[in-house]
């Protein structure tokens, strides 16, 4: 797998880049005041994308770094370290689509969301002076990764805050001069390892801001794979890193989905009970 451009195509993602990095000239470059800085992490739904998408996007690019080659699917790979990696993906497939939970119908009837296969996220971080808020994200773009932030909170009714990330002490300059930089800005974006997600967490790791990874599995699932797998995949090159990185990502999964499960069947129990008993007739 590839990430190689052309020149053409490098220059109409820099301008792409250089636009959206200039669409928001409310928060001055020059604006070098260091204070403090609340950053909460936030998220929607990415229709159109399951977790299996995810394992399987991750799979092939590690077939590739661990072996030196792209994978042909009518032979055998032959490759030890790959054969435990690949033993690794199915179980983070049988945790996230057998171990939850089927939700496509309630006991009215009534469409509910599919937690035993469901849909990734889209990160955003926030970042909220005592005198300005902005957004900083980064999202497909004819099939780059272009970055873009904004003036206020996410807009929509599907963004929700996932968690309060620690206060720090920023300048707006510091935040845009990070952004601008990150080494994510323009690459072909991929669902495992070339994502707003991996964006945001080079952001972070630029900005001291930690990310607590057992914190976000529990909080967005889906996503700690990508957060964990992903991100370890661009930064290790030997097949043992591909193995503990991902291996972390999937036990974090794996927990958080089966306590995601346990909650979901524990209330709906409850529930249940206490329709019984409101139908009931003495």
């Amino acid at each position: 797998m590839s990430f190689a451009i052309s020149s053409t195509e490098a220059s109409r993602v820099s301008a792409l880049v250089s636009r959206n990095l200039t669409d928001f000239e409310w928060q001055s470059d020059y604006d070098t005041r260091p204070r403090v800085c609340h950053i909460s992490l936030w998220s929607r739904p990415i229709e159109g994308f399951s977790s299996s998408k995810v394992l399987d996007d991750i799979d092939e690019y590690a077939f590739e770094k661990v072996t030196g080659h792209k994978r042909d699917h009518t032979v055998g790979h032959g490759n030890m370290a790959y054969e435990g990696f690949s033993n690794i993906i199915e179980v983070g497939k049988d945790a996230l689509n057998k171990n939850t939970p089927d939700l496509t119908s309630d006991r009215s009837g009534e469409s509910t969301p599919t937690i035993g296969n469901p849909t990734l996220q889209h990160w955003a971080l926030v970042f909220e002076w005592s005198d300005r808020t902005a957004t900083y994200e980064a999202s497909d773009v004819n099939s780059f990764l272009v970055p873009k932030w904004y003036d206020g909170k996410p807009r929509g009714k599907e963004w929700k805050k996932l968690y309060d990330l620690e206060s720090q002490i920023l300048s707006p300059m510091r935040v845009n001069l990070a952004a601008k930089m990150n080494r994510f800005n323009g690459l072909r974006y991929t669902v495992g390892h070339v994502n707003c997600q991996q964006w945001i967490e080079t952001l972070c790791s630029v900005l001291s801001i930690c990310l607590s990874t057992p914190t976000l599995a529990e909080a967005a699932p889906v996503t700690a794979i990508m957060a964990s797998g992903g991100a370890f995949l661009q930064k290790n090159k030997g097949p043992l890193g591909l193995l503990a990185g991902v291996a972390t990502g999937v036990v974090l999964v794996y927990k958080a989905v089966t306590n995601l499960a346990t909650r979901y069947r524990s209330n709906t129990t409850e529930e249940a009970e206490e329709a019984d008993e409101r139908n009931c007739v003495v």
